[in-house]
């Protein structure tokens, strides 16, 4: 083998390395994504109206699956879908504008990633061209997005595991409400307390659930879509999976047709406080008892920290038995 043969094989080896040792740290960088995301305006408290969230899921394949959305009314209005993955050996970057393009993705393709920061660039697309990210801290980045004309750029705070939305817990003798959610007891009394079938006003709102075994319960639950002149009905589920409780929501066409499987947070005699941390609008279930013929249900999206949300509980009354 020629001298400049050696030279060739040996660059490219080096390189193959290189392409190795970048595609594992910028895995490991989009992985950091994982979660939900809120706009953070420097002195200004977040507002339920004008919040942008963006969220984002591990695929088993490693990629990563996202959403990007506003607060507005009782959920979030959901604007665009995301994703992260490896197309022809390349990181790609892809968002479909629900009401641009007909849907269609547009592709950006990775051509910076370091320890703290990559960049996604598409130069024959007219707005935006380029798509960065930069993690300031673990739970704050900075998202920029620039064409020829114009750039912006928008910083977003994670929204903290724990954070919730409405709650009637009570953590002291004084009856002073909580700050930080108890950690839960066992949920099975007041599951079981919903066995049942429970209805919101006259409305097609309701609630069903039936005992399969002792830690499975299943069901459906219809609740406001987002512009409140419409109702979705969700399959749903709750199970304990190991030693977690889980309440797993699906439905049709929602989500690319992923169940949104909630964690529970916290459960008393009268609370039961559900989470998901990376699905689409609602991210937060809980069910508060009245008695045992009513409850409280609040179906909401947490915007940050101690209870500030979109939503809003509805009353559900069970019904007569038939």
């Amino acid at each position: 083998m020629s001298m400049s043969s050696m030279f060739i094989v040996l660059i490219l080896l080096l390189s193959s390395d290189v392409r190795a040792q970048d595609s594992t740290a910028t895995l490991s960088l989009i992985h950091r994504l994982e979660g939900r995301w809120r706009t953070d305006v420097a002195g200004r408290r977040p507002s339920i109206l004008t919040t942008q969230i963006e969220a984002w899921r591990t695929m088993p394949d490693g990629s990563m699956l996202g959403w990007s959305g506003t607060a507005v009314g009782i959920g979030i209005r959901k604007d665009e879908d995301l994703t992260i993955s490896y197309r022809d050996g390349q990181l790609t970057y892809s968002a479909a504008v629900l009401r641009q393009n007909n849907g269609r993705p547009i592709a950006f393709t990775c051509t910076m990633a370091t320890q703290r920061a990559m960049c996604f660039e598409n130069a024959a697309h007219e707005f935006p061209q380029k798509i960065e990210y930069v993690f300031i801290t673990p739970d704050s980045i900075v998202v920029t997005v620039s064409g020829k004309e114009r750039t912006f750029s928008v910083k977003y705070r994670r929204i903290p595991l724990h954070a919730y939305a409405y709650t009637n817990v009570k953590n002291d003798e004084k009856g002073h409400f909580a700050t930080e959610l108890p950690a839960p007891t066992d949920p099975r009394p007041p599951i079981e307390r919903l066995l049942g079938r429970w209805k919101f006003d006259t409305t097609e709102l309701h609630l069903r659930l039936v005992k399969k075994h002792k830690n499975r319960f299943e069901g459906s639950l219809t609740i406001p879509a987002g512009d409140l002149k419409s109702y979705v009905n969700n399959s749903l589920i709750i199970e304990k999976l190991g030693s977690v409780w889980t309440l797993t929501l699906q439905r049709r066409g929602w989500n690319h047709d992923l169940p949104a499987v909630y964690t529970l947070e916290h459960s008393s005699a009268n609370t039961l406080i559900f989470q998901c941390h990376y699905g689409e609008s609602p991210n937060s279930l809980h069910v508060e008892f009245v008695n045992d013929n009513t409850i409280w249900l609040s179906c909401a999206d947490i915007i940050g920290v101690g209870g500030e949300h979109g939503g809003h509980g509805l009353q559900y009354d069970r019904e007569a038995p038939r």
